[in-house]
Order: structure tokens, then C-alpha cells, then sequence
């Protein structure tokens, strides 16, 4: 009996997890690739806090991309644009990652270039789930630089 009751707690406690991402308007890159839970395997590979810091913040969507500040601005979610370079794209966690061009330096510096050429949404969510240290590594360091990066091109 012991064995089906933590069992089946176990099960209750994930679904509404699940559910508790699905339904969160904030977390639609996130709720793609996250579908275990279990600690993320960047809070013990990443080892500065600076970086751990922003790459967490990153996942959870507490960040200053223009889809998360528009949110905030009732800018509807089509209309918030990259600011860094004006390409007319929504500057959301996967423009972010894989196609501004202001960050191609950094990109082509940090990830291998079957990430870099052709981007796809495929690429982008096999790039978030890895589970290589070094991938893991490279990503957080990208996403950490990146955000200096921005505030350096917007001044904020």
C-alpha cells in the first residue's frame, strides 16, 4: 500500500506541475524542452554564480528580452521586436539564442556550427535539453555574455 500511496503522490505532485507550466502564458520556451522533473544539470556544472545566476533566469523567463518587458507594456506579443539590430524579428529566447545578429560573434565563438547554420526551432530546443557538460557549459556562458552584449548595443 506504502509503495502505490508514494507512488501515486509522486504522480498527482508532477501533473500538476505540468499543468502549472502549460497553463503559465511566461513559459512557452521553457514548458518545450523541460518535461522531466529534476534538477537542472547546470546548477552543478556551471560554477559561477554570475552565470548560473542569469541562465536561471533565463529558464524561468525573468528576463529583459522584449517578449517578457512587452508583456508588461501590454505590447501585444507580435508587436514586441529586437531592438538590437531592428530586424523586424520578436526578440524572444529563441531569436535570443539562434538568429540576432548582433550576437553571431558570440554564437559562432560558443556553439558548433550545426547549431549556427540553418537555424531551426528543432536545433534550438535540442540545443536547451542537452546534456553535455560542455554544450551546457557554452550555453549558459552565451546566454550570461549575450545579455552584457544587449546592454552594451541598447544602452540599458
Amino acid at each position: 500500500f506504502l509503495q502505490h500511496f508514494i507512488q501515486r503522490t509522486k504522480d498527482i505532485y508532477f501533473t500538476n506541475w505540468k499543468n502549472s507550466i502549460e497553463e503559465s502564458p511566461k513559459l512557452a520556451s521553457y514548458r518545450e524542452f523541460k518535461t522531466l522533473l529534476n534538477p537542472e544539470r547546470y546548477l552543478t556544472i556551471v560554477k559561477s554564480f554570475f552565470v548560473r545566476n542569469q541562465l536561471a533566469k533565463f529558464w524561468c523567463s525573468n528576463h529583459k528580452l522584449a517578449i517578457e518587458e512587452g508583456r508588461y507594456k501590454n505590447i501585444p506579443s507580435h508587436l514586441r521586436i529586437c531592438a538590437c539590430w531592428k530586424t523586424g524579428y520578436v526578440e524572444d529566447e529563441y531569436h535570443f539564442i539562434m538568429i540576432c545578429p548582433a550576437l553571431d560573434a558570440l554564437r559562432k565563438r560558443l556553439f558548433s556550427p550545426r547549431y549556427i547554420r540553418y537555424p531551426s526551432w528543432f536545433k534550438f530546443k535540442e540545443l536547451l535539453s542537452n546534456e553535455s557538460d560542455q554544450i551546457i557549459s557554452n550555453l549558459s556562458r552565451f546566454i550570461y555574455y549575450g545579455f552584457k552584449e544587449r546592454i552594451k548595443i541598447m544602452g540599458k
